[in-house]
């Protein structure tokens, strides 16, 4: 790949993450193969063939980031609220 495809990609990356995430903050429906992993619920992410514990990290991240992480995803961690405050 040219540099400017490199930057060019990594733009346009960055701008799809931001709108999924803006999609996801305003309650609006994101197909499962578009959320990033701390978006999927439990189930989503284990189709996908990852480790559980992959989810786990990634859903207390964000979590942590301040990120919208949905309330079907939060129900699979019901204490995550006590485990980030300690």
């Amino acid at each position: 790949m040219r540099e400017w495809e490199v930057g060019l990609r990594s733009k346009l990356e960055n701008e799809w993450f931001y709108a999924t995430e803006e999609a996801l903050a305003e309650g609006k429906e994101v197909p499962a193969a578009n959320k990033p992993p701390w978006a999927q619920t439990l189930e989503e992410f284990k189709q996908s063939g990852n480790d559980i514990e992959e989810h786990w990290i990634s859903v207390k991240a964000a979590f942590i980031e301040g990120k919208p992480v949905p309330p079907e995803v939060l129900l699979s961690y019901p204490d995550l609220e006590t485990v980030v405050k300690g």
